[in-house]
């Protein structure tokens, strides 16, 4: 945390941004994040990417963002589950056309309360 300048610790102030990227295999999750980053959609897009940190000057406030993607795999729903209690923000996405990845959102709201 951040000291203030009386030098008490000041619970409001941030030091980053922790964003998590979750939502059903083929939703855009990884497009999603290499867009924000790269300020381009891409052609080829791996299964899940390492943590995407945004360039600090992105926004006025300097503020640094990191972007975590997350597997869609079941065998990898713990750490998912585990993603999501770390992050500040969480990021769903779905599939308009597969409106089934809307529905199977709850369980990822779940995820986040479930601790």
């Amino acid at each position: 945390m951040a000291k203030a300048s009386s030098g008490t610790v000041n619970p409001h102030s941030r030091t980053g941004v922790r964003i998590v990227v979750a939502g059903d295999q083929g939703t855009g999750k990884s497009s999603l994040i290499i867009t924000a980053a790269a300020d381009n959609f891409p052609v080829n897009v791996p299964p899940v990417l390492p943590p995407t940190r945004l360039p600090e000057d992105l926004y006025p406030d300097r503020v640094p963002i990191t972007i975590i993607d997350t597997s869609s795999r079941p065998e990898d729903s713990d750490k998912v589950a585990e993603e999501l209690q770390r992050a500040d923000t969480v990021v769903l996405t779905y599939a308009c056309d597969r409106p089934e990845t809307l529905e199977n959102l709850s369980i990822f709201g779940f995820r986040i309360y479930a601790n």
